[in-house]
């Protein structure tokens, strides 16, 4: 092989080299991931979100799904003396249903980061990542509150009910509707969400993510994906696909 040709090969790996190290496009938009939902229901549109558990139909507005998050994040943020400017992460063990939307968009607006709970997890496990988050509050339902050792554990536990008013969800409380929703400080590099590996091959091990990642992602999705696309959602929360198939919908009304 001449010279010549080790010169010209060499240049195109360093072209190739150039092109694989660039820093990837940035995409405009909300770089929150609940501001990215928000931007929806700014627009006015008569968009109605359908959310469905088990057969049982639940059909809320924009406005009613961000108004229930609104008081929902105001009692997270009381809770245990919370302040929107501290990060903290709050565990979710919800079915898939209206509440658990509801409830992600809430720890968002609050300030702190989802960490969803396997429903079928057994009590180790749940406690295990209650620990290790350093949980002082967990949204979820009556019929699953005794699978949260919360006493034990000396965590505060927010109640969700399964009604068809989404402005009536939370049990234990109540916030007149006239109450200011908490101030929402998160930084693009704040924690989004946790999910945690099943531990299979030893300790459950949480892997973060951050708002700016959950948002680019989600927005590059919208570069690709034509208008009036219909999904379905079938991952368990505790997936990350998950994250995709309940606000990528929610975004793009």
């Amino acid at each position: 092989m001449s010279n010549q040709e080790t010169g010209s090969m060499a240049s195109q790996s360093s072209s190739a080299l150039s092109i694989s190290n660039h820093p990837p496009e940035r995409l405009p938009g909300p770089c929150l991931l609940h501001e990215l939902v928000a931007q929806r229901s700014k627009l006015d549109l008569p968009s109605i979100s359908s959310l469905s558990r088990l057969g049982h139909l639940s059909v809320v507005s924009y406005s009613e799904l961000h108004q229930a998050a609104d008081r929902l994040a105001t009692r997270v943020v009381a809770s245990r003396g919370l302040s929107p400017q501290t990060e903290f992460i709050v565990p979710v063990l919800v079915p898939q249903s209206t509440q658990l939307y509801i409830a992600l968009l809430a720890i968002l607006k609050a300030g702190g980061a989802f960490c969803p709970l396997n429903l079928d997890a057994p009590p180790e496990r749940i406690k295990f990542i209650l620990q290790d988050v350093g949980a002082r509050v967990v949204l979820t339902t009556p019929e699953l509150a005794s699978k949260v050792a919360g006493d034990e554990l000396g965590i505060s536990l927010i109640t969700l009910t399964d009604t068809n008013t989404a402005l009536d969800l939370v049990t234990d409380f109540l916030v007149a509707k006239e109450e200011t929703p908490p101030i929402n400080t998160p930084e693009p590099q704040s924690l989004a969400y946790v999910m945690y590996t099943s531990g299979s091959t030893g300790t459950p091990k949480g892997v973060g993510i951050t708002h700016d990642a959950a948002t680019q992602s989600l927005l590059a999705h919208d570069r690709h994906i034509p208008e009036f696309e219909r999904f379905l959602q079938f991952a368990s929360p505790t997936f990350d696909v998950s994250v995709f198939e309940i606000f990528f919908p929610l975004f793009r009304g």
